[in-house]
């Protein structure tokens, strides 16, 4: 785990500095085989030493990790309900589904509600939807802070298709956990779920995204 936080980081930043993205992959490998070799040598501290060990390191080392993947999951979700309504007023989205993307209990009813009226292939399609989206929330997320690549347009087109793909399957199931799990708010002239975040853009802007250049480069 800590090998793979190592290349978490190291992907999150920017191209450009490349001794911090070698840096720390290493860094977590050498932390886990310290932590590794940690726990086998305790077996020779006798039965104290062991559970000093565990008391001392490796009980906090598992409340900081499972910290870290809670803290992980929702700042992901907050990316997704940040970046994803931009696609609402270029029309790859509706209203309703930045909300349902952005909350684990949305999209477990989401999920419930696909299976028990489509069965396991829309149960399917949903959940696949909602990982291209968390995806697509990430790439623009990364594009806005100067970390995208040379080829934004390119997997923001395709991660934008394999959606569309999906939409007939998923939008039943996410408009229906967005009536769910939260309260309507006007939102032009319909309705959207959940609250609006301050960087909504308004009804009228210019469609997002405009093909041909990449709007980030890095």
């Amino acid at each position: 785990m800590l090998t793979g936080i190592g290349f978490g980081l190291s992907a999150l930043s920017a191209r450009r500095q490349r001794v911090r993205r070698v840096l720390l992959p290493l860094g977590g490998l050498l932390l886990a085989m310290g932590t590794h070799a940690l726990w086998n040598g305790s077996s020779t501290l006798g039965d104290h030493g062991f559970l000093a060990v565990y008391l001392a390191f490796m009980v906090p080392a598992f409340g900081v990790l499972t910290w870290l993947v809670v803290w992980t999951r929702q700042g992901e979700l907050r990316t997704v309900r940040t970046e994803l309504p931009a696609y609402v007023v270029a029309g790859w989205l509706t209203p309703g589904e930045p909300f349902a993307l952005g909350s684990m209990r949305a999209r477990r009813v989401a999920l419930r509600y696909a299976r028990r009226h489509g069965g396991k292939e829309t149960a399917r399609a949903v959940a696949q939807y909602e990982a291209y989206a968390t995806s697509l929330a990430s790439l623009r997320h990364r594009g806005r802070l100067g970390r995208a690549g040379t080829d934004f347009v390119t997997r923001e087109r395709e991660l934008l298709w394999e959606l569309w793909h999906r939409r007939e399957a998923a939008r039943p199931a996410l408009e229906h956990a967005a009536r769910l799990t939260a309260p309507p708010v006007p939102y032009g002239a319909g309705w959207a779920y959940g609250p609006v975040p301050a960087r909504w853009p308004a009804q009228g802007q210019p469609p997002y995204p405009a093909y041909g250049e990449n709007p980030y480069r890095s």
